[in-house]
């Protein structure tokens, strides 16, 4: 689902299917599809929670006409849950929120903002080739023999990259299309040293793979602008690069 409260909705149906007794921080873990020893990303996951929450309720405000109480409902009890995360306690503590009277309305917005977020997104198998992908250039980056330098910048990226495709389901085609742009800049600012370890051969066979990779990623987002805005301007400094 691609509009935002469908995003939602996707990711209370999955909180609804776990059991009572699981610990939170594993019943958080499930719905982020994430480890539940990453405090962090945990943590991270649910400040993108929250701005997901309210970024339904900004889209039902502008979007579904009318009276909108039934759709905008569901908001509060979403945020109830994220108001204390105690991550040892009992998951029944945050589910009771989810009442059906709260699904329902988060499924009826859903399907009301659904013509007005008409574009595709990534599946649950797009996300997973790519993360597959990901893992093993991040994993032969940090075995890799290049400047240290090199491979903390491709390594930090990488990184980023891994952790916005994780958060896709919360996020959605925007989330990742601001990672995108965030990595074009932080390559673009760095091309003059990027060109210079180029001259290694190692170091460019991987600085090729790490931009095949970025725009795999960015071509299966399908988001015309990004395309643009992304793939050129680093497609053209590729170009630039030593034959090494």
């Amino acid at each position: 689902m691609n509009n935002p409260t469908g995003r939602l909705l996707d990711l209370m149906t999955t909180a609804q299917t776990i059991h009572d007794n699981a610990v939170t921080s594993e019943a958080w873990a499930k719905i982020f599809q994430c480890d539940s020893s990453d405090t962090v990303g945990l943590f991270q996951a649910l400040a993108k929670l929250l701005l997901l929450v309210e970024e339904a309720r900004q889209a039902t405000q502008e979007f579904i006409p009318g009276d909108k109480t039934i759709f905008l409902e569901p908001f509060a009890a979403v945020e109830n849950m994220l108001r204390h995360p105690h991550m040892g306690s009992s998951w029944s503590s945050y589910k009771r929120n989810l009442t059906e009277s709260v699904m329902q309305g988060l499924r009826f917005g859903s399907h009301a903002l659904a013509f007005s977020y008409p574009e595709k997104s990534l599946d649950e198998s797009q996300i997973k080739d790519l993360l597959t992908s990901l893992n093993e250039l991040l994993e032969d980056c940090l075995k890799a023999d290049l400047p240290q330098a090199l491979k903390t910048l491709f390594a930090q990226n990488l990184e980023s990259l891994r952790r916005a495709l994780v958060t896709y389901r919360i996020s959605g085609p925007l989330g990742l299309q601001d990672e995108l742009d965030r990595i074009s800049g932080a390559i673009l600012r760095q091309q003059d040293f990027i060109k210079a370890s180029a001259e290694d051969p190692e170091s460019y066979s991987f600085t090729n793979r790490f931009f095949e990779l970025i725009g795999r990623v960015n071509d299966s987002v399908q988001i015309v602008q990004t395309g643009f805005a992304l793939a050129a301007p680093l497609t053209l400094f590729l170009m630039q690069l030593p034959k090494s």
